[in-house]
């Protein structure tokens, strides 16, 4: 049944703020299920204790209304109950994934200029960093209890989500609390939410899509579900989940999804009956998704979710059809309720209906801005001019877009270098930089590519300098030393120089494509050595390469984390192993991993 809440129900319980969504549903249903993990639930009322006694401590600490606070935690109850925390205590959290690299965290850090940050048994380290105090946040204990907390501000700072940055350094996009409280419950009516559903939350607080999961959820009083860590790596894992904990509705990028529904199908089992909802955002729709969805769960209500992190996490939603499946590409859809969408030329005119241009984002979630860069803030937040408040601004997104008959957005890609893989938004720029600061890289270029609908790699072209020889590997880990896993390049490709245009800068599509003809033999296994040859034949099926040798390298196959979720899995469901994603790391070559599996007790799978 519907939530009937009405948007003046919402205000007044809230003032319109992130934490107000869940607080408000104290009042209606304390003692319905907030959260639940690891097998047990944490109910609003309880949600409600905890996070104000946490809020009080931090404002006995010293923490000031408006000061940014970081949360670097494993995904756990205590986890919601930190953020919740930190907006009641008047605060801003800053996501600081405690998996990310030490050189990106440090500069997150220092960068926001957090002093303090909030940390459990999993990332119980503060860096060096002067003036900066970690708090172990699931140990938390306010004595006294009596602190008022500060009064809502929906022109407050929620969160501070640090993203790709083309000038080499991660920018820190802000928000409003009213803006992204607005654009959660418009977001839970579109999709048809309520407080019966159970959401899966999958999403790193260092994405957007995390505040989608947990706060759509809340705004309709519904049960928040998180995965283990274990489980967010095992794509059949995920799929029992789903099933014991009665999941309604997944939210995620869709490459997160592809795994699970392979699982589902091989398994022959299909979804469970009680998924009614998947949400797909953060990256394109791959039409064959709707085909997969429509065979292992027909009755399943699919939705396409477009949006920036500049303007409340999602503007767009697109009910997917199952004739959508033969469409080349899924639109973005309508706006939602207070956002707008302009696709402009380049004199910021409207065009005609069907032709392309820069898509712009004005309405009620447009953002602040970015942190401490105020240049860019003008560059990419605009007067308005197709509205008459005071004051009233738009974001240019860099997306080309065009506007459908039906008033919908179809979307054809980015304008600049920056791009988004396996959900996540990435600037190339950055990485170029980043590798161009090795002493022995003379230039870079970092490209998408696409070897799969919906599913992209980064590839990156580097140019030593003049009698430097370089690996593969050496260019991986100077990388990993400043930017996050899921941005480092799958591919290295060595040149003697870019390819130019007439106007001098790099010819992209005159870049080599990422494809090597495989050699006559070279996957041929040890004689005898059926489990290697299997493991061969499944790396090849995975990674769509033919001719993979008994010693080549996972990363220098193109191997990247959602693949080796998928051989991990597809090894659990086929062959019985319980052997996990670090073991796989471990051993990266197909004869490392066969001698692994055989250690375990594997043993080759019958054809």
């Amino acid at each position: 049944m519907p939530d009937t809440r009405t948007d003046g129900d919402v205000d007044r319980h809230s003032g319109w703020t992130l934490h107000g969504l869940a607080l408000a549903q104290v009042e209606q249903r304390p003692e319905a299920t907030a959260v639940r993990h690891a097998g047990r639930g944490t109910t609003y009322r309880e949600l409600d204790a905890r996070s104000a006694a946490l809020a009080r401590l931090l404002l006995r600490r010293g923490v000031a209304p408006g000061e940014l606070v970081g949360v670097s935690m494993a995904p756990t109850a205590e986890l919601v109950v930190a953020v919740l925390a930190v907006m009641r205590a008047g605060a801003a959290y800053v996501a600081v994934d405690p998996a990310y690299p030490e050189e990106r965290i440090r500069f997150i850090l220092a960068d926001s200029g957090a002093r303090t940050v909030l940390v459990d048994e999993a990332a119980a380290w503060v860096p060096d960093l002067a003036g900066l105090e970690g708090l172990r946040a699931d140990r938390a204990v306010d004595p006294e209890g009596t602190l008022p907390l500060p009064e809502p501000d929906p022109a407050r700072l929620p969160y501070l989500i640090y993203t790709s940055g083309s000038t080499g350094r991660p920018k820190g996009a802000m928000n409003r609390h009213g803006g992204v409280a607005h654009t959660m419950r418009s977001l839970a009516d579109a999709v048809g939410l309520d407080h019966t559903d159970r959401v899966l939350q999958v999403s790193s607080l260092n994405f957007d899509l995390s505040v989608i999961e947990l706060f759509a959820t809340f705004a309709v009083g519904g049960t928040v579900v998180i995965p283990s860590a274990a489980e967010r790596t095992d794509p059949g894992a995920l799929l029992d989940l789903l099933g014991t904990e009665s999941v309604t509705t997944w939210s995620s990028a869709p490459a997160l999804l592809r795994p699970v529904t392979d699982t589902a199908r091989r398994r022959g089992s299909g979804l469970p009956a009680t998924l009614r909802t998947v949400v797909l955002a953060g990256d394109r729709f791959p039409p064959s998704t709707v085909t997969a969805l429509a065979e292992l769960g027909p009755g399943i209500r699919a939705y396409n979710v477009a949006g920036m992190t500049e303007v409340s996490c999602c503007s767009t939603v697109f009910a997917v059809r199952k004739e959508d499946a033969e469409r080349d590409a899924i639109p973005w859809g309508r706006t939602l309720p207070g956002h707008t969408a302009y696709v402009l030329d380049d004199q910021g005119r409207t065009v005609r209906d069907g032709e392309r241009g820069e898509l712009h984002i004005g309405g009620v979630g447009v953002g602040q801005g970015y942190w401490r860069l105020p240049e860019l803030t003008d560059e990419r937040f605009l007067p308005d001019p197709f509205v008459t408040t005071a004051g009233a601004t738009m974001y240019r997104t860099g997306d080309l877009a065009a506007v459908l008959p039906d008033g919908g957005i179809e979307f054809f890609g980015r304008l600049d270098g920056q791009v988004k893989i396996r959900g996540v938004r990435v600037e190339t720029g950055e990485l170029e930089t980043a590798l161009e600061q090795h002493a022995d890289i003379r230039e870079a270029v970092v490209v998408a590519r696409h070897p799969r609908v919906g599913e992209g790699v980064l590839v990156a072209y580097v140019v030593p300098e003049v009698g430097r020889l370089l690996t593969p590997a050496q260019c991986r880990e100077h990388l990993a030393r400043t930017v996050p896993a899921h941005s480092l390049p799958t591919r290295f490709f060595f040149l003697s120089g870019i390819p130019l245009l007439p106007n001098g800068k790099a010819d992209r599509s005159a870049l080599p494509f990422p494809e090597e003809p495989a050699q006559p033999g070279q996957a041929v296994a040890e004689q005898g050595d059926a489990l290697l040859a299997a493991v061969i034949r499944l790396w090849e099926e995975v990674l769509g390469r033919p001719g993979i040798g008994a010693h080549d390298e996972f990363s220098e196959l193109g191997g990247q984390s959602l693949a080796a979720i998928e051989i991990v899995g597809r090894i659990r469901e086929d062959w019985g192993a319980g052997s996990g994603l670090a073991a796989f790391l471990d051993h990266s070559t197909p004869a490392r991993h066969a001698v692994h599996l055989r250690s375990v007790g594997v043993t080759p799978p019958v054809n």
